[in-house]
């Protein structure tokens, strides 16, 4: 496989995962839902670092390597390259928080989803004009 086939492969995933966060969010799932926004901003970032043929070994590794291709190195907007970084925590909140993971609200689903779509919809464009679709 090549990095633009992996990393449009790890594009589809963040899809899924945001079609899965949504359907946990409207089944009243909450945290679950949280942590597939995550991952779906997780993916969609992973597909940037894969692109570069860069491999981290970490979630933070990804993290902090899409950050230095696509923010500091490229055009990737700073503001929307945050969300990762918020979501992350989230997700560690709503799966290993034993004490809190009950509580998440729709609200707090909605949120996630919300900026992790934004987060993949910036990833797709970056993609879009660092890569064009005749270009693969």
């Amino acid at each position: 496989m090549t990095s633009v086939e992996e990393a449009f492969l790890l594009l589809s995933h963040a899809g899924n995962y945001l079609r899965y966060a949504e359907t946990n969010r409207r089944s009243g799932i909450y945290g679950p839902a949280v942590s597939m926004a995550y991952y779906a901003s997780f993916y969609a970032a992973q597909a940037v670092v894969a692109y570069h043929r860069k491999g981290p070994k970490t979630h933070k590794g990804v993290r902090n390597l899409f950050r230095q291709l696509a923010v500091v190195e490229s055009d990737f907007p700073h503001e929307v390259a945050s969300v990762i970084a918020h979501l992350a925590t989230s997700r560690i909140r709503a799966d290993y928080d034993h004490e809190t993971m009950d509580d998440w609200t729709d609200a707090d689903a909605s949120d996630a989803i919300r900026r992790a779509r934004t987060f993949v919809e910036e990833v797709n464009a970056w993609f879009t004009r660092h890569h064009p679709p005749d270009a693969h």
